[in-house]
């Protein structure tokens, strides 16, 4: 039986040292993609309570999303707190970071 080969990731160092895979993004039906496929957002709590009427969550929000030392960081900007920080807890996972 013949193996399948497995095509290269590219891997890059982000800016805080950390390596990450860069396979290409896969869309429902398996093609690749670079679109938006987000199927829930973050979202300050603070800033939805504050967010004017008529205004949409994503027109009002002022997030900053980063790695860290440990993982990953949603911040918000507006009211200067942590929206959420996730802890790779020592892991790396593959990410797509083409535009």
């Amino acid at each position: 039986m013949k193996k399948r080969m497995r095509k290269p990731k590219t891997v890059i160092e982000t800016a805080c040292g950390h390596l990450a895979e860069c396979p290409p993004a896969r869309d429902i039906d398996g093609a690749p993609t670079t679109k938006n496929v987000i199927a829930a957002f973050f979202h300050c709590k603070k800033c939805l309570e504050q967010m004017p009427f008529g205004t949409s969550p994503r027109e009002w929000a002022q997030l900053e999303v980063g790695f860290t030392e440990i993982g990953l960081q949603v911040y918000c900007k507006r009211h200067e707190i942590n929206v959420m920080h996730i802890d790779f807890e020592g892991q790396t996972h593959p990410a797509n970071l083409r535009p």
